[in-house]
């Protein structure tokens, strides 16, 4: 996907020293990415639909719903559930 290449030298030194680093890309489907990246995705785009953002444009509220609901992993104090019971109240017409 990408190389990065990095040159530094030392405080006193002559010779400079390069690093790179080769990225991957490592695509995975939504679905099979983690909870937490899918309840964050939720929470993102709701504050985009709040903003009336046209990247939120096509997406509705119940779909927001959805991806928390089945994103909510373990929820030892509530906070996700909570969430989504946000959204639910929420009528942006």
């Amino acid at each position: 996907m990408v190389t990065i290449k990095f040159r530094y030298k030392k405080p006193k030194g002559t010779k400079s020293i390069e690093m790179v680093h080769v990225v991957k890309d490592n695509t995975i489907e939504f679905d099979n990415a983690s909870n937490d990246l899918r309840f964050a995705s939720a929470v993102a785009l709701f504050g985009l639909k709040l903003r009336a953002s046209q990247i939120a444009k096509k997406i509705s509220l119940e779909e927001i719903i959805t991806i928390a609901e089945n994103a909510k992993g373990k929820d030892k104090l509530g906070y996700r559930l909570e969430f989504v019971r946000l959204v639910d109240m929420v009528d942006l017409e």
